[in-house]
């Protein structure tokens, strides 16, 4: 056997393998970028000067694409830097709120409720 030939059958799964690298990292790029988009887009909903904090039913409306028990969303918006708070309404029922860790100052939960009130002509 001459040197081009060991050098030829040496190359081949060089080049294969490095193929399979690059189309793995790809893939994982991709992934990556969609998760972080999720993340960005939960922010978003939840910067709004608007409100203090979203309903979880409305970010799931906005965001979509969840199934009915939402453990994936709660996820993204647990990575997105949100935290999970109850708010208990005239019905007696509790509403789950999310709303961003770095608007949660030190309240009682008195002052919290009545932060998470809306406002006049808006709901959250």
């Amino acid at each position: 056997m001459t040197f081009v030939q060991t050098l030829l059958i040496a190359t081949i799964p060089a080049v294969i393998a490095g193929l399979i690298a690059y189309l793995t990292f790809h893939l994982q790029l991709v992934k990556h970028r969609a998760d972080n988009m999720s993340e960005r887009a939960a922010r978003h909903y939840l910067k709004s000067e608007k409100f203090k904090a979203r309903k979880f039913t409305t970010l799931k409306r906005h965001l979509g694409g969840w199934d009915n028990d939402g453990h994936g969303l709660r996820k993204i918006l647990v990575r997105a830097g949100a935290v999970r708070i109850y708010r208990k309404e005239a019905t007696g029922e509790k509403t789950e709120l999310w709303k961003l860790m770095e608007r949660k100052n030190v309240l009682t939960v008195a002052q919290e409720e009545q932060a998470l009130k809306p406002e006049a002509g808006g709901g959250v």
